[in-house]
């Protein structure tokens, strides 16, 4: 009888330590040929001028998760890291910071970011974007 307890309390635990913590992905747009944004909003951080966020679109069946920084005040944004997923596996990683672009199509994005945004500059590590 005690092993079986024993056995059970080691099942659980195992099962418990492994389950994937949930995501809150917000729909922000929904594109042509079934490319959609979505937001991470539950990791939306703000210090000062710079926001940072993760957000992920489809593209052909390939996830793609990018961490971003937006500086307000100039109105500009960069990928700080960006991740491709086939089904919950990460394929391809870049952890190179890009230059900072202007660009009028990420608007959308960040005032959907600035909605969800804390103080901070903690946005935890790649969600999965299941």
């Amino acid at each position: 009888m005690k092993k079986r307890i024993i056995i059970l309390s080691l099942l659980c635990l195992f099962i418990l330590s492994s389950t994937a913590f949930a995501t809150n992905w917000v729909l922000i747009s929904k594109g042509m040929f079934g490319m959609s944004d979505y937001l991470e909003a539950d990791n939306v951080a703000k210090n000062d001028n710079l926001l940072l966020f993760w957000y992920k679109f489809n593209d052909r069946g390939v996830w793609k998760v990018y961490k971003e920084e937006e500086n307000l005040t100039t109105d500009q944004y960069r990928h700080l890291e960006v991740y491709y997923f086939h089904g919950s596996q990460i394929s391809k990683q870049f952890l190179t910071p890009t230059a900072y672009h202007s660009d009028s199509g990420i608007k959308n994005i960040i005032n959907m970011a600035l909605k969800y945004a804390k103080d901070g500059t903690d946005i935890g590590t790649v969600p999965n974007p299941q």
